[in-house]
């Protein structure tokens, strides 16, 4: 997404041999990073790739790791000592950021993939107390592939093109058979160890519009606009920035983290998929 950006960009402003040659360069990269995730995280195949570690999401203590973290059980010895860097800094309350407890299991998951020499065959056997389907994460892959597709089109790379695209379709089509819930009308994570919904309504599930899920259905489109506009969320549709997790929550926080406040980037890839459908549902 940020590559194609900087196409379109560097286009704009006249910079487009330049821009070509950088392409050239950085396609293949971004290529074998995505096909790494669809090879080593998409163990059945159906287009959803799994996260291994709550870091890998970058919402850190979502409420959506509660249930995964608590079911990693810790002995004398499991991890190494630790510095907490970010709890240490200036200004920094540490109420405002993951707990230690949360941390302990964070260091675990690190440790446990680090004994099986980072093999992604070994951790998804031995490492099994944290394997989720992640609705933002598998939304922004989506969205990669729509965009690596782009890229490929501009480098005259028609089979690739075609790669991508049939490879955003089948994620897609995945985050809407087993991640979406009709009835709620919301995207819920899949934890892959238990085989069940994640039921935490978390900003995050709104997350498929950026990977263009419902461009062409507005049906879709209105019932996401809705929940968007609920009383969890946004209430009257006045609000400047969604927050992080339902307001209505019981363990919902102003301050901590992923557990309630804004957050920027979240936001954006909203904004961005939203305005897809401007014309019509009025988001």
């Amino acid at each position: 997404t940020a590559a194609l950006a900087i196409m379109r960009r560097a286009t704009e402003d006249d910079r487009g041999a330049d821009a070509m040659a950088w392409l050239g360069e950085i396609y293949p990269k971004l290529s074998r990073w995505v096909d790494y995730l669809y090879r080593e995280r998409d163990s059945d195949g159906d287009g959803l790739v799994y996260i291994r570690h709550p870091w890998e999401s970058g919402a850190d203590n979502s409420p959506n790791w509660d249930e995964a973290l608590h079911r990693i059980v810790i002995h004398p010895g499991d991890i190494p000592p630790y510095h907490r860097a970010d709890t240490h800094r200036p200004g920094v309350n540490p109420a405002d950021r993951p707990s230690n407890w949360t941390y302990d299991r964070f260091v675990y998951i690190v440790e446990c993939a680090k004994h099986n020499g980072y093999n992604e065959t070994r951790i998804r056997e031995n490492c099994r107390s944290f394997l989720v389907d992640d609705v933002m994460f598998n939304s922004i892959l989506a969205r990669a592939c729509l965009d690596m597709a782009s890229l490929a089109s501009r480098l005259g790379l028609a089979h690739d093109e075609h790669r991508w695209q049939a490879l955003h379709h089948l994620t897609t089509n995945a985050i809407m058979a087993r991640l979406y819930d009709v009835e709620a009308n919301f995207f819920f994570d899949l934890d892959e160890t238990t085989q069940k919904s994640v039921r935490e309504r978390v900003g995050l599930g709104f997350l498929p519009v950026f990977a263009g899920i419902a461009d062409e259905n507005d049906d879709l489109a209105t019932q996401i606009t809705s929940a968007l506009a609920s009383p969890a969320f946004c209430g009257d549709a006045s609000c400047l920035a969604m927050p992080s997790y339902s307001t209505l929550a019981t363990n919902f926080s102003t301050h901590n983290y992923w557990r309630g406040p804004t957050w920027l980037n979240i936001n954006w890839m909203l904004i961005d998929g939203l305005e897809r459908w401007l014309p019509t549902t009025g988001a």
